[in-house]
């Protein structure tokens, strides 16, 4: 692997500094509900369900694939060979890779 994978911080009330480790991906994964924090997607398809909604940066490593159809608030960064579909609403920075937005 040629890059890291820090834990996220979260800060509570009263300043309570909270860590938790980023979610990877490594082959097809389906994101539903809410996910707070980083995602790394190595390999294969990470699908964000319409209705599901991911708040924190989300990467995707050459040769992976992203398909937003629900919502993403926050930076997309995307590999040289790796793409991304976006159906329901990325809010946030996008940098690189290939992004196609499908409707509206």
């Amino acid at each position: 692997m040629d890059h890291s994978h820090p834990n996220n911080i979260f800060i509570k009330a009263g300043g309570v500094e909270v860590e938790k480790p980023p979610l990877v991906v490594d082959g097809d994964n389906t994101l539903s509900g809410t996910h707070n924090g980083s995602v790394c997607v190595h390999d294969g398809t990470l699908t964000i369900v319409r209705g599901a909604t991911h708040n924190g940066s989300l990467t995707v490593q050459p040769s992976a694939h992203v398909a937003i159809h629900g919502v993403h608030n926050g930076s997309l960064t995307i590999g040289s060979s790796a793409t991304s579909e976006v159906l329901g609403a990325q809010n946030g920075s996008v940098r690189g890779g290939t992004v196609t937005k499908i409707g509206g």
